[in-house]
Protein backbone atom coordinates (compact mmCIF):
# COMPACT_ATOMS: atom_id res chain seq x y z
CA UNK A 1 0.00 0.00 0.00
CA UNK A 2 1.01 3.28 -1.01
CA UNK A 3 2.61 5.48 2.15
CA UNK A 4 2.11 8.33 0.34
CA UNK A 5 -1.32 7.84 -0.11
CA UNK A 6 -2.30 6.52 2.86
CA UNK A 7 -1.10 10.11 4.80
CA UNK A 8 -3.31 11.86 2.37
CA UNK A 9 -6.29 9.27 3.35
CA UNK A 10 -4.86 10.01 7.82
CA UNK A 11 -5.43 13.78 6.71
CA UNK A 12 -9.11 13.66 5.68
CA UNK A 13 -9.48 11.84 8.86
CA UNK A 14 -8.20 13.86 11.08
CA UNK A 15 -9.75 17.46 9.15
CA UNK A 16 -13.01 15.62 9.78
CA UNK A 17 -12.16 14.40 13.35
CA UNK A 18 -11.70 18.26 14.53
CA UNK A 19 -14.83 18.82 12.65
CA UNK A 20 -16.75 15.92 14.80
CA UNK A 21 -15.21 17.09 17.62
CA UNK A 22 -16.60 20.59 17.06
CA UNK A 23 -20.16 19.27 16.91
CA UNK A 24 -19.95 16.86 19.57
CA UNK A 25 -18.73 20.10 21.63
CA UNK A 26 -22.15 21.75 20.46
CA UNK A 27 -23.83 18.86 21.51
CA UNK A 28 -22.39 18.59 24.29
CA UNK A 29 -22.98 21.99 25.53
CA UNK A 30 -26.66 22.28 24.78
CA UNK A 31 -26.99 18.75 27.09
CA UNK A 32 -24.52 19.82 29.87
CA UNK A 33 -26.30 23.08 29.69
CA UNK A 34 -30.28 21.71 29.73
CA UNK A 35 -28.76 19.07 32.61
CA UNK A 36 -27.09 21.62 34.71
CA UNK A 37 -30.48 23.87 34.64
CA UNK A 38 -32.55 20.16 35.28
CA UNK A 39 -30.65 20.24 38.62
CA UNK A 40 -30.91 24.00 39.27
CA UNK A 41 -34.85 23.64 39.10
CA UNK A 42 -34.85 20.34 41.23
CA UNK A 43 -32.92 22.81 43.73
CA UNK A 44 -35.85 25.33 43.12
CA UNK A 45 -38.62 22.99 43.34
CA UNK A 46 -37.32 22.20 46.72
CA UNK A 47 -36.98 25.06 47.65
CA UNK A 48 -40.50 25.98 47.53
CA UNK A 49 -40.94 22.46 49.82
CA UNK A 50 -38.57 23.13 52.46
CA UNK A 51 -37.35 26.42 54.12
CA UNK A 52 -33.60 25.82 53.65
CA UNK A 53 -32.51 28.06 50.25
CA UNK A 54 -33.44 31.61 49.68
CA UNK A 55 -34.52 32.31 45.68
CA UNK A 56 -31.60 34.31 45.60
CA UNK A 57 -29.40 31.91 45.95
CA UNK A 58 -31.52 29.29 43.85
CA UNK A 59 -31.34 31.63 41.19
CA UNK A 60 -27.40 31.89 41.47
CA UNK A 61 -26.99 28.18 41.66
CA UNK A 62 -28.66 27.27 38.92
CA UNK A 63 -26.72 29.82 36.43
CA UNK A 64 -23.71 28.31 37.74
CA UNK A 65 -24.80 25.14 37.88
CA UNK A 66 -25.80 25.36 33.99
CA UNK A 67 -22.98 27.06 33.42
CA UNK A 68 -21.30 24.27 34.82
CA UNK A 69 -22.61 21.85 32.20
CA UNK A 70 -22.41 23.83 29.12
CA UNK A 71 -18.80 24.13 29.90
CA UNK A 72 -18.08 20.26 30.99
CA UNK A 73 -20.13 19.01 27.79
CA UNK A 74 -17.90 21.35 25.58
CA UNK A 75 -14.72 20.34 26.94
CA UNK A 76 -15.24 16.72 26.88
CA UNK A 77 -15.26 16.05 23.33
CA UNK A 78 -11.92 17.43 22.72
CA UNK A 79 -10.32 15.19 25.97
CA UNK A 80 -11.49 11.87 24.82
CA UNK A 81 -9.15 10.00 22.97
CA UNK A 82 -10.01 8.86 19.87
CA UNK A 83 -7.62 6.28 17.98
CA UNK A 84 -6.95 6.04 14.49
CA UNK A 85 -9.29 3.08 13.93
CA UNK A 86 -12.24 4.16 15.94
CA UNK A 87 -11.80 7.20 14.03
CA UNK A 88 -12.46 5.21 10.66
CA UNK A 89 -15.12 3.35 11.82
CA UNK A 90 -17.04 6.42 12.94
CA UNK A 91 -16.10 8.69 9.69
CA UNK A 92 -17.94 5.41 7.57
CA UNK A 93 -21.24 5.37 9.47
CA UNK A 94 -21.96 8.80 9.99
CA UNK A 95 -20.90 9.68 6.26
CA UNK A 96 -21.72 6.31 4.92
CA UNK A 97 -18.50 4.87 3.07
CA UNK A 98 -19.18 1.65 3.03
CA UNK A 99 -16.46 0.64 6.13
CA UNK A 100 -14.04 2.13 2.83
CA UNK A 101 -12.03 3.78 5.75
CA UNK A 102 -12.17 1.09 7.91
CA UNK A 103 -10.99 -1.45 5.24
CA UNK A 104 -8.01 1.02 4.28
CA UNK A 105 -6.94 1.03 8.12
CA UNK A 106 -7.18 -3.02 8.46
CA UNK A 107 -4.80 -3.51 5.25
CA UNK A 108 -2.38 -0.93 6.39
CA UNK A 109 -2.24 -2.55 9.91
CA UNK A 110 -1.90 -6.44 7.84
CA UNK A 111 -5.11 -7.00 10.45
CA UNK A 112 -6.31 -7.43 6.89
CA UNK A 113 -4.58 -9.71 4.36
CA UNK A 114 -4.90 -9.40 0.74
CA UNK A 115 -2.57 -8.49 -2.66
CA UNK A 116 -0.68 -5.39 -3.01
CA UNK A 117 -2.85 -4.68 -6.38
CA UNK A 118 -6.08 -5.20 -4.13
CA UNK A 119 -4.30 -3.05 -1.40
CA UNK A 120 -3.75 -0.12 -4.13
CA UNK A 121 -7.55 -0.67 -5.29
CA UNK A 122 -9.17 -0.49 -2.42
CA UNK A 123 -6.96 2.66 -0.90
CA UNK A 124 -7.55 4.48 -4.52
CA UNK A 125 -11.23 3.75 -3.62
CA UNK A 126 -11.31 4.79 -0.61
CA UNK A 127 -9.41 8.42 -1.52
CA UNK A 128 -11.92 9.02 -4.29
CA UNK A 129 -14.94 8.41 -1.78
CA UNK A 130 -13.28 11.02 0.64
CA UNK A 131 -12.67 13.77 -1.82
CA UNK A 132 -16.24 13.38 -2.53
CA UNK A 133 -17.40 14.41 0.82
CA UNK A 134 -18.59 17.70 1.83
CA UNK A 135 -18.37 17.25 5.57
CA UNK A 136 -19.96 20.41 5.98
CA UNK A 137 -22.91 19.27 4.40
CA UNK A 138 -23.18 16.41 5.07
CA UNK A 139 -22.80 16.86 8.93
CA UNK A 140 -23.49 20.59 9.44
CA UNK A 141 -22.78 21.97 12.77
CA UNK A 142 -26.01 22.71 14.73
CA UNK A 143 -27.27 22.21 18.41
CA UNK A 144 -29.61 18.98 18.57
CA UNK A 145 -33.02 19.44 18.56
CA UNK A 146 -34.24 17.26 21.62
CA UNK A 147 -31.50 18.70 23.72
CA UNK A 148 -32.66 22.43 22.78
CA UNK A 149 -36.32 21.57 23.35
CA UNK A 150 -35.60 20.29 27.20
CA UNK A 151 -33.22 23.36 27.70
CA UNK A 152 -35.72 25.62 26.47
CA UNK A 153 -38.89 23.85 28.69
CA UNK A 154 -36.42 23.59 31.82
CA UNK A 155 -35.65 27.00 31.27
CA UNK A 156 -39.11 28.33 31.34
CA UNK A 157 -40.26 25.95 34.23
CA UNK A 158 -37.48 27.59 36.38
CA UNK A 159 -38.39 30.77 35.02
CA UNK A 160 -42.05 30.45 36.47
CA UNK A 161 -40.46 28.91 39.70
CA UNK A 162 -38.31 32.17 40.01
CA UNK A 163 -40.92 34.65 39.53
CA UNK A 164 -43.62 32.89 41.39
CA UNK A 165 -43.66 34.38 45.45
CA UNK A 166 -41.84 31.22 47.49
CA UNK A 167 -43.51 31.01 50.86
CA UNK A 168 -40.50 29.26 52.42
CA UNK A 169 -38.82 32.71 51.36
CA UNK A 170 -41.16 34.41 54.71
CA UNK A 171 -39.50 31.70 57.12
CA UNK A 172 -36.26 32.49 56.00
CA UNK A 173 -36.69 36.03 56.83
CA UNK A 174 -37.89 35.14 59.89
CA UNK A 175 -36.02 32.92 61.34
CA UNK A 176 -32.65 35.57 60.14
CA UNK A 177 -34.43 38.03 61.98
CA UNK A 178 -34.77 36.00 65.43
CA UNK A 179 -30.91 34.88 64.79
CA UNK A 180 -30.03 38.73 64.56
CA UNK A 181 -32.04 39.48 67.61
CA UNK A 182 -30.98 36.50 69.74
CA UNK A 183 -26.81 37.48 68.85
CA UNK A 184 -28.08 41.40 69.44
CA UNK A 185 -29.09 40.00 73.08
CA UNK A 186 -26.39 38.02 73.74
CA UNK A 187 -23.94 40.85 73.09
CA UNK A 188 -25.83 43.00 75.43
CA UNK A 189 -25.88 40.26 78.25
CA UNK A 190 -22.28 39.59 77.97
CA UNK A 191 -21.05 43.12 78.42
CA UNK A 192 -23.76 43.53 81.09
CA UNK A 193 -21.86 40.53 82.37
CA UNK A 194 -18.90 41.95 82.34
CA UNK A 195 -20.13 45.08 84.15
CA UNK A 196 -21.40 43.16 86.80
CA UNK A 197 -17.89 41.46 87.08
CA UNK A 198 -16.25 44.58 87.98
CA UNK A 199 -19.32 46.19 90.02
CA UNK A 200 -18.56 47.59 93.18
CA UNK A 201 -20.96 47.92 96.18
CA UNK A 202 -22.01 43.89 95.75
CA UNK A 203 -21.51 41.55 97.95
CA UNK A 204 -19.98 38.18 96.89
CA UNK A 205 -23.24 35.84 96.98
CA UNK A 206 -24.73 39.01 95.05
CA UNK A 207 -22.43 38.80 91.96
CA UNK A 208 -22.18 35.04 92.19
CA UNK A 209 -26.18 34.86 91.77
CA UNK A 210 -26.44 37.78 88.95
CA UNK A 211 -23.28 36.16 86.81
CA UNK A 212 -25.05 32.42 87.58
CA UNK A 213 -28.28 34.37 86.01
CA UNK A 214 -26.53 35.73 83.13
CA UNK A 215 -24.94 33.05 82.41
CA UNK A 216 -28.15 31.01 82.20
CA UNK A 217 -29.67 33.35 79.92
CA UNK A 218 -26.73 33.51 77.56
CA UNK A 219 -26.84 29.74 77.14
CA UNK A 220 -30.54 29.33 77.25
CA UNK A 221 -30.16 31.90 73.64
CA UNK A 222 -26.82 30.03 72.61
CA UNK A 223 -28.61 26.97 72.50
CA UNK A 224 -29.90 27.51 68.64
CA UNK A 225 -33.71 27.65 69.21
CA UNK A 226 -34.79 25.48 66.08
CA UNK A 227 -38.57 27.49 65.53
CA UNK A 228 -39.09 31.11 65.90
CA UNK A 229 -41.22 30.09 68.49
CA UNK A 230 -38.82 28.82 70.56
CA UNK A 231 -36.71 32.00 69.49
CA UNK A 232 -39.07 34.35 70.84
CA UNK A 233 -39.75 32.08 74.20
CA UNK A 234 -35.55 32.47 74.86
CA UNK A 235 -35.45 36.01 74.23
CA UNK A 236 -38.75 36.33 76.58
CA UNK A 237 -36.79 33.80 79.24
CA UNK A 238 -33.48 36.07 78.54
Amino acid sequence: MDKREFSHLKAYLWRWSLWLRLRDSLTGMVWGAAVGLGVGLALALSARLWPWLPTGEVMTLAGLLTGAGAVLGTVTPWLRPRPLRRLAWLLDRRLGLAERLTTAWEIRRRRLRTTPTLARLQLADALRAARAVDIRSRLPLRAPRRGALLFLTLAVALAVSLYLPNPQDEVLRRRAAVAAAIEEQIAALEETRAEVAQAEGLTEAEREALLQALDEAIATLDESPTTPEEAVAALSEA
